[in-house]
């Protein structure tokens, strides 16, 4: 887990926040879900305040992780429920497939 500070203060300790967070994330190590949309929109709020010399393509970054692991973790979710739903009888295994 990145360590965290109350708020990083400068634009060079925002962008190393920023760039931390998201390579931790890249290799897996920060735990998914919520923690990980917390850390996305921490330092989406750090660079905003940055304001015009933000870097552009550490929010395009940040957005695409994000999205990409929101979705992952929704369609993940669904699989598994579509999974128990079908163990108990409650649907059969092709009533999605029309």
């Amino acid at each position: 887990m990145i360590p965290e500070r109350a708020c990083p203060t400068t634009d060079v300790e925002r962008r190393e926040h920023f760039e931390r967070a998201l390579a931790e994330a890249q290799r897996g190590r920060v735990p998914t879900g919520l923690v990980l949309a917390l850390e996305v929109v921490e330092a989406l709020q750090s660079i905003k305040a940055a304001g015009p010399n933000a870097p552009k393509e550490l929010l395009a970054q940040a957005r695409s992780l994000f999205d990409d692991q929101l979705s992952g973790e929704l369609q993940g979710a669904f699989r598994e429920r579509m999974r128990h739903r079908r163990e108990a009888g409650g649907i059969r295994p092709d009533s999605g497939s029309r």
